[in-house]
């Protein structure tokens, strides 16, 4: 019987694995990988040394840019609804908050895209700087389209009885990482991130939950335990994205 909750399949080329040993695209999708979360969190930690500077200099550049963004934004949202008329505010505010997402989405994305290209390079002893975060924005275009039709089919999931919903929103975490490191397009990223994480679904949804309890502590702790927190984060998931498609090997002879 079809699942009518699982999005439409893609045939995928096989690859061989690249230069970092840890596999390729075709060995996640089957499955031919492990993770333990105690492993990685403790591998990540042991990681952490040397690099929480260049993270939180990324992280400031991340906020700053968001925060420059957000304010041009507003501004030209502002001139474009000097013709709407006053007396609709209703069409008025909706066309403004269409704008406004139309303007600041896709950078944003791109943004967001460079923060988890740093967490990668760090696992693959690539030398990194903080402006990792500014690197990505050629792939702008494919990224908006995957995290629009991510963000339809999970809220389509949730429609329908939440459990879909819950389902795709594990399974597409390695969707923008597959487009920035494999140059996958957007559906292919989906669909792999989706058929790779599903083979071990409850691992992943277990580090999810972990590391979103990890996330409340640090910050509950007066922000301090961010310090360590944001950097640890992003190397967990660029040692969770090594062990499911390792790394191709434009990125390891970079």
């Amino acid at each position: 019987m079809t699942d009518i909750y699982s999005p439409p399949t893609v045939t995928l080329s096989k690859r061989p694995a690249g230069s970092s040993g840890y596999g390729s695209v075709e060995d996640g999708i089957a499955g031919n990988y492990k993770f333990s979360i105690s492993e990685i969190f403790s591998e990540a930690w042991a990681k952490i040394g040397g690099s929480k500077g260049t993270v939180w200099l990324a992280a400031l550049f991340y906020i700053l840019g968001l925060i420059l963004l957000t304010i041009g934004v507003n501004i030209i949202v502002s001139i474009l609804g000097l013709s709407a008329r006053p007396e609709d505010p209703e069409a008025h505010k909706a066309l403004s908050n269409l704008i406004f997402q139309l303007l600041h989405f896709p950078i944003s994305m791109a943004l967001a895209g460079g923060m988890y290209m740093l967490g990668i390079k760090l696992v693959a002893g690539i030398p990194v700087q903080a402006k990792e975060v500014f690197a990505h924005f050629k792939r702008i275009v494919p990224l908006s389209i995957a995290m629009i039709l991510m963000g339809l089919l999970i809220t389509i999931g949730f429609i329908l009885l939440i459990i879909p919903g819950i389902y795709l929103a594990v399974a597409y975490t390695m969707a923008m990482p597959l487009i920035l490191e494999k140059n996958m397009s957007p559906w292919q990223a989906l669909e792999t991130s989706r058929k790779t994480i599903t083979r071990h679904w409850f691992r992943m949804c277990g580090f999810i939950i972990a590391n979103t309890i990890l996330g409340i502590v640090a910050t509950l702790l007066l922000g301090i335990g961010l310090i360590w927190y944001v950097p640890f984060s992003l190397i967990c998931l660029g040692l969770i994205y090594r062990n499911m498609f390792g790394f191709s090997d434009e990125l390891v002879q970079s």
